[in-house]
Order: C-alpha cells, then structure tokens, then sequence
C-alpha cells in the first residue's frame, strides 16, 4: 500500500534552524513522518552561499535528505509588508507540478501570505493554513515602537487569506479561539509546537548563568533591553557574580553594555547552552504566537521565567512549571531569588520538564491534525484477555 503524502510550501529556509519558525517547520515534517506519511517540501532554492559556512549545494542537499522529496523553487522570500502583496505565484506553479506528481491527501502552506497557493487544488485536496500567528494584531501591539510591525494586514485582509483554507492550524489554544470567531465556518485546530522531547532534565550544575535565547526580531530585543535595564540591576545587587548570556541572533543587535553580561551569538548546540544555564529567561512583552524557546527550555527541564506574553498559550503552567513576572524589577528579583536556591530550580524543573512532555509531546501535538487527516482511521480495539 502507498504510503500518504503530504506536501508542505513555505517560501522560508529551514536550515540551519535559528529560528522558531524554522523549529516549528522542521519538527511538524519529522512528526508527520512518524506517523508514517511522506511528506514533500516545495521551498525556495537557496542562491550560491547566501548564508555564511553553509553553501547553496550544502543547504539543497540537507533539505533533500531532511524531506522525502524536495521540490526547490526561484522565488522570492516575503519580507515584510501586507502579505496580500507577496510574490506567491513561483511557488504556487511548483506546487501545481509537484501536487501532479505525488497526488498528496493534503497541502499545508506555511505562513498566511502562502494561503493564494491553495488554490492550485480544487479536487477534493485537503488544504491546509498553519498561521503560526495572528498577523493583523501585530499593527497595533507593534504601533509606535522603532520598527514597526513587520507583517502589515488588518482583520478583514487576513480574513479573506485565511478562507482559501479548508483547515487552519492555530499554535496556541487563545489564538485557536481568535480564529473560530474570525472564521466560524471554518473548522481551526490546535496544533502547538512539537519537539522530540529531552528524555531527562538538564542537570543542574554548579554556577549563577541565566540564559536568554532569541532570534533578531523587535519583540526580542526590546525584551531583553528591557530586562538589562530594569531587571539585571536587581539580581546583581543580590547576586553578584552572576552572568548573563545571551544567546543567538538577537545578540548581535544588543546595544547596551553592563557588567556581566556576555553577548554569545549564535550556537549550534542548545542542549549544552541549557545545561549550563541556572535559570533560562523570557523577558519578552512584544508578540503574537507561541513562544517556542520557552517551550524549549521547559522541555529541557530549566527553571525558566518570562512574562505572561512569554506565557502566551501555555498559562496553565504559570506557577507551577515556571515563574511568571510582569514587573521588570520583580522579574530580576525572582531570577535572583532562583539563583539561590537549587532546590527550588530542581523542583521547577522537573515540573517543567513534565509539563512540556504533557503538552508538546508528538502524539499529544499531532492528534488533532491526524484526525483531520486521517479520518476514515478507526481506533483500534483494545485487546481483550480471554476468560
């Protein structure tokens, strides 16, 4: 019997992953493989050394040995703006030949501006949005900061994108809500981030690092400028040999200088940066979605603080799996509190650890979407012992 395909566009590169974007991307392919379903990338193909130390050939094999197929197409990467104005039309022709070529089950674009690519199938294909956010909040949570926000739409424009999909994927239950009010015809699912999941908690060495793990983007950086500012003060009064590290991209754009407070970069390794950080922070108060590197950090067992933005989707485990401040100034107190007390982040992280195998193990994760899928499946029947 032919194995199920499912063909997946997106116009972003997935390696090497720096991004949660690209996590989400990579870690929803190796999922649906699991399951058992091919699964077939049509992606932008990535010009002669665009990025440093991974070559365009490096990158097209990596992706090709990443997904059962891979379709590569020349098209341009949308970058900021109203997604009503993105170039889909390259990636939408590769998709018509690819989806000749595999007869998939279903096709799931990446991103509300890849929703005009849907529309290539109307033969019964299921079709498939995974929104990642909920882009037309992000003009007034985003008004009046530096940069602006970098996706542009208002309700009704993201409305109209949405309704080219037959299934929307939400990553967090309130935004799964927004939808359902957005488009009440259309059927949303939950499909949070997926991760293969640490099998034990990080260990908790000896030492006072806290860690912050970002990408480069705005909400990042005013978080954790606001952090250094209001809230490092507070847990060096009290600790004083503590460091602060900072981890990828948004390290490059950190202007502001204190004492210890070390600008890394990125890494290839995150396991190694959670296992030598005491308390791993989330400062951030800028953003829609789900934060996946607080999902990260809980799945690798750290005692882990942030804001309730930094909590959004996953509020039930404020207090319990992880700390929750809003107040910069009680934030670095909580973190110096914690750098104190190993046995309270031994306690934190096990509950962390737990709660992220409870929410975003595969099977937990994927439910929803396999049932959309696979809905002539039938639950097996538990086998009866015999009497």
């Amino acid at each position: 019997m032919a194995r199920e395909t499912v063909i997946i566009v997106t116009d972003r590169y997935l390696f090497p992953c720096r991004e949660g974007h690209q996590a989400r991307i990579i870690e929803l392919v190796r999922a649906l493989q699991a399951r058992g379903i091919r699964v077939v990338l049509v992606g932008p193909r990535i010009p002669w050394r665009i990025l440093p130390r991974l070559p365009g050939p490096r990158y097209m094999l990596q992706t090709w040995l990443f997904a059962d197929d891979f379709v590569p197409v020349d098209g341009a990467r949308f970058a900021s703006g109203s997604p009503t104005t993105s170039d889909y039309i390259p990636y939408a022709a590769a998709l018509e030949r690819a989806v000749a070529r595999h007869q998939p089950i279903a096709i799931i674009a990446e991103y509300l501006w890849m929703a005009p690519c849907l529309d290539v199938v109307n033969d019964g294909t299921l079709r498939l949005l995974d929104t990642h956010d909920v882009m037309h909040l992000r003009r007034e949570m985003y008004a009046g900061q530096p940069e602006g926000a970098w996706v542009e739409c208002s309700r009704q424009e993201e409305i109209d994108l949405l309704a080219r999909a037959d299934v929307i994927l939400a990553i967090q239950q309130h935004e799964q809500r927004l939808f359902g009010e957005m488009l009440p015809e259309k059927r949303v699912i939950c499909v949070p981030h997926t991760m293969k999941l640490p099998r034990h908690p990080a260990r908790d060495t000896p030492g006072e690092v806290v860690a912050f793990v970002g990408s480069p983007i705005q909400g990042n950086l005013l978080g954790i400028h606001s952090f250094i500012e209001q809230a490092w003060p507070r847990v060096q009064c009290s600790r004083p040999r503590a460091e602060l590290r900072i981890y990828g991209g948004v390290a490059e754009r950190v202007e502001i200088a204190a004492a210890g407070v070390q600008r890394v970069g990125r890494v290839r390794d995150l396991g190694k940066v959670y296992g030598t950080a005491q308390v791993v922070i989330n400062p951030v108060t800028l953003g829609t979605g789900l934060k996946i590197k607080t999902v990260e950090a809980l799945a690798h067992g750290k005692a882990v603080v942030t804001t309730s933005c930094g909590a959004a989707g996953i509020e039930e485990g404020a207090g319990s799996a992880f700390l929750l401040e809003d107040d910069m100034k009680a934030f670095g107190s909580t973190v110096a509190e914690l750098l104190s007390d190993r046995s309270r982040r031994r306690t934190l992280g096990f509950a962390a650890h737990r709660f992220a195998h409870e929410r975003f193990g595969r099977e937990a994760v994927l439910k929803e979407l396999i049932a959309v899928l696979r809905p002539q499946a039938v639950p097996e029947m538990p086998v009866l012992a015999a009497h």
